[in-house]
């Protein structure tokens, strides 16, 4: 049986150092929804992975805690 590797969808956001592992420790809370991953933990650049169909709800979820995306940081990531 061939199945298609999983693809997931990525979002970063910049958020205060204080607020990475207050924001880890909500997405854990969603069992499932998204991986919080630190890529520059001095100016709080984080990314969270999900599957395309959770990316709505963690959207929705970030808005709700006041944190806004931006785009991919090509300076960090290759």
């Amino acid at each position: 049986m061939n199945r298609k590797p999983a693809t997931l969808s990525v979002l970063f956001a910049r958020i205060p150092i204080a607020r990475v592992a207050f924001l880890k420790f909500i997405l854990e809370g969603y069992d499932g929804l998204a991986g919080l991953t630190t890529i520059d933990r001095k100016n709080g650049l984080v990314a969270m992975s999900c599957f395309p169909d959770c990316r709505e709800e963690l959207v929705a979820l970030l808005d709700s805690l006041n944190v806004s995306t931006v785009n991919k940081p090509t300076n960090h990531l290759n």
